[in-house]
C-alpha cells in the first residue's frame, strides 16, 4: 500500500513537470515568433526612414489617394495586400498610411508579421 502511495506521488510530480516544460516551450515559440515580427516591422521602419531622407516617397500621393490605407512601397501606389516579404514566406511586412490633421506629420505604421504573430512600428515626420 505504501508502494502505490509513493509511485502516486512520484508520478504526480513528473505529470506536472512535464506540464510546466510543455508550458515553457509554448512560451519559447511565442516569444521567437514575435521577435521576428518585431524585426520584420522594424525592418519596414528602416526602409520608410531612408526613402523618407532621399526623397523617395510620394506623400502627396499616398495623402490623395491612400488615406488610411496600406501601400506599396516598391510602386509608390495604394495597394491593400502587398506583403513586402523578407524570407518567403515566413515573414513579411506591410506599411499603413495616414496622416495626422493635429500636427500635420505623415504616419507610416509598418506591421510585421511571422505566422500568427504580428508587431508594429510607427513612423512619424513632416517635410
Amino acid at each position: 500500500m505504501m508502494t502505490v502511495l509513493i509511485l502516486s506521488s512520484m508520478l504526480i510530480v513528473g505529470l506536472g513537470a512535464a506540464d510546466i516544460l510543455n508550458k515553457s516551450l509554448q512560451i519559447t515559440k511565442i516569444s521567437q515568433r514575435s521577435g521576428i515580427a518585431y524585426l520584420a516591422a522594424e525592418t519596414g521602419a528602416e526602409r520608410l526612414l531612408y526613402m523618407a531622407k532621399n526623397n523617395l516617397l510620394t506623400e502627396s500621393y499616398f495623402e490623395s489617394n491612400c488615406p488610411n490605407d496600406y501601400v506599396d512601397l516598391d510602386t509608390s501606389t495604394c495597394d491593400t495586400n502587398k506583403k513586402h516579404y523578407i524570407n518567403p514566406p515566413d515573414y513579411y511586412y506591410k506599411v499603413k498610411y495616414s496622416k495626422d490633421p493635429a500636427t500635420g506629420f505623415h504616419v507610416f505604421t509598418s506591421i510585421g508579421y511571422n505566422s500568427n504573430t504580428r508587431r508594429s512600428i510607427e513612423a512619424r515626420y513632416a517635410r
